[in-house]
């Protein structure tokens, strides 16, 4: 971590389709670094489609000037995403901080302001999707009081991620 900030430095906000080109590089910056590999132009226009529905809710994390993490959640639907929504059932996902800023809580922060916006939306249940080798996620998400599911799928690198659930 190079980025040491306080977290009352650290501002939650609503985002809005001008935010969408800058939540998809701080996506990008942070799964490059964590994973060691450059994103696909189909997962950046994948999460691009996401965040333009007018059911999903990007959340920001801003510091001083700088916009440092994203997180977004929308209906969970049956199918992948693709099916039917599912009644009280909403889906974290795109949850990202730069890197350098990465032990700060800014994540907490986010996903604390997903779920607090998931229950005022009458929400009863969260979902998310996480790698098995994404220990600081499994530690956050864990401490969020997710549980793992068993359910699995996997990533558009063929790599295996598995479901993680909260009642809220």
């Amino acid at each position: 971590m190079t980025g040491t900030i306080k977290r009352e430095d650290v501002a939650i906000e609503r985002g809005s389709r001008r935010h969408i080109d800058t939540a998809l590089a701080i996506w990008t910056e942070a799964v490059s670094a964590a994973r060691g590999l450059p994103q696909s132009t189909i997962n950046l226009d994948r999460i691009r489609r996401r965040l333009t529905l007018p059911t999903t809710l990007m959340f920001l994390a801003r510091c001083r000037d700088e916009l440092i993490g994203v997180t977004m959640l929308a209906q969970a639907c049956a199918d992948g995403g693709a099916g039917s929504p599912i009644q009280g059932l909403a889906h974290i996902s795109t949850v990202a901080v730069r890197p350098k800023y990465w032990g700060n809580g800014i994540a907490a922060m986010l996903m604390r302001a997903a779920l607090t916006e998931a229950l005022a939306q009458g929400y009863t249940r969260v979902q998310l999707w996480a790698h098995p080798t994404n220990s600081r996620a499994d530690r956050l998400y864990r401490s969020l009081g997710f549980i793992e599911t068993g359910d699995q799928q996997l990533d558009d690198f063929g790599e295996p991620m598995r479901r993680y659930a909260l009642l809220i």
